[in-house]
């Protein structure tokens, strides 16, 4: 296979964590990128959380045995964090620096300004550009009204224009048609899961120690704190399932603004006494948490992956999704959790105590799930078929 410059484009990496799935998919597919022989450049910004920046602001740095990654003065990390709105200082010096020779230009999330000044950047150059939204596509959430007109405006032609768009799922595909992109553009690649990192477990009851809880069975939501995560239906199920034995719930997570709602109705429920609410998890402590978990849910809307629920399988521990979206829709389909409908705390609430009283049920969901995993959702693979897909626009490009 012949080298293949790409940059890619993606408001926050590595180690932004706070953010939530794109900046670690991201910098997942590009390490991979670089292991298997490529050249790969990073234009992000430097924005960690709505407090902290990278240490290397406004620098180019070099990681991961190549990886070039210009971590971009933001404007403001508050704006960043709590209203999406990326304020990259120095962003056309660094794309004609770092990506007038790429081949492919690969942009992650949707409606952001890094995007629109890539696409610009892309058109006036003649380099085809990717999309992967990562379900940021459709209008939800929060501040419908200026997406309407954004997509208007702009927004949705960036979608129609681009060479390809990458869904990760056959959920995201009708997203993508709602903004008028062209079927024959969207190629399925779902995301990968880093398995490595999953091959060692930490010791069980490692979490509970460090938080002083008992052997009570356990919940665990672990992801952002935001309205779309059902983290209100959760509170409510659990609050069905301690009528009739004992439970803790554990919120695991980074406020997006949301937690005093969710505070609130803990309080309102008499839940405080057996929910604990950790913060943001990484690394091991996360991987303790998975461990140490009964079951592990994922109430979600809109949730077009989500890696929570794979990382908890691969952890040992059953899950409970939201049928919702693209999440249930490879959950359900493979036969590796439980799937509820969105926002129904009592079919919630069932579906926890059926995983609860079933453990040997649970397990050969989990054995199914691991096999499922290791065979579709290595980076090899997903990789590998990001790459034949550059690989084909190339070649399209060619023949224009």
């Amino acid at each position: 296979m012949d080298k293949i410059e790409v940059t890619h484009i993606v408001p926050y990496f590595v180690p932004a964590w706070a953010y939530g799935g794109i900046p670690r998919l991201a910098y997942e597919l590009a390490r991979e990128q670089v292991r298997i022989g490529h050249q790969v450049n990073v234009i992000t910004t430097d924005v960690l959380d709505d407090l902290r920046r990278h240490p290397e602001s406004g620098a180019t740095i070099s990681i991961d045995g190549g990886m070039k990654v210009r971590y971009l003065r933001n404007a403001s990390n508050r704006r960043a964090y709590y209203d999406q709105l990326f304020i990259p200082i120095g962003l056309a010096k660094a794309l004609e620096e770092m990506a007038a020779t790429s081949h492919i230009i690969h942009i992650h999330g949707h409606r952001h300004i890094l995007e629109l000044a890539a696409v610009r950047f892309a058109r006036k150059h003649g380099i085809p550009y990717v999309i992967t939204a990562n379900g940021t596509a459709p209008r939800i959430e929060r501040k419908i009204g200026i997406k309407r007109f954004l997509d208007a405006a702009a927004l949705d032609k960036v979608i129609r224009d681009a060479s390809a768009l990458i869904a990760v799922t056959h959920a995201e595909v009708d997203q993508y048609l709602e903004r008028g992109a062209a079927r024959e553009k969207i190629h399925i690649i779902p995301n990968g899961i880093d398995i490595d990192a999953f091959e060692t477990r930490p010791q069980k009851g490692d979490f509970r120690k460090e938080w002083g809880l008992d052997n009570t069975p356990m919940v665990l939501y672990l992801g952002k704190i935001t309205p779309r995560k059902g983290l209100i239906h959760l509170v409510r199920a659990a609050g069905h399932i301690r009528r009739n034995r004992k439970i803790l719930l554990v919120i695991a997570g980074n406020d997006m603004g949301y937690l005093h709602r969710v505070k609130q109705e803990v309080k309102d429920l008499g839940m405080s006494d057996v929910t604990v609410f950790t913060g943001l998890l990484r690394g091991v402590p996360k991987r303790a948490a998975y461990v140490d978990a009964n079951v592990t849910v994922y109430p979600s809307e809109y949730e077009i992956f989500g890696m929570v629920p794979f990382e908890s399988i691969l952890c040992g521990t059953p899950v409970v999704v939201s049928d919702d979206s693209g999440c249930g829709e490879i959950i359900g389909g493979a036969g590796i959790g439980e799937t509820v409908p969105y926002g129904k705390p009592e079919l919630l609430a069932q579906a926890i105590e059926r995983v609860l009283d079933n453990p040997a049920e649970s397990a050969e969901r989990i054995n199914r799930g691991i096999v499922y995993i290791k065979e579709n959702l290595g980076w090899p693979k997903i990789t590998a078929d990001t790459i034949a897909l550059y690989i084909a626009i190339m070649e399209r490009s060619k023949k224009r």
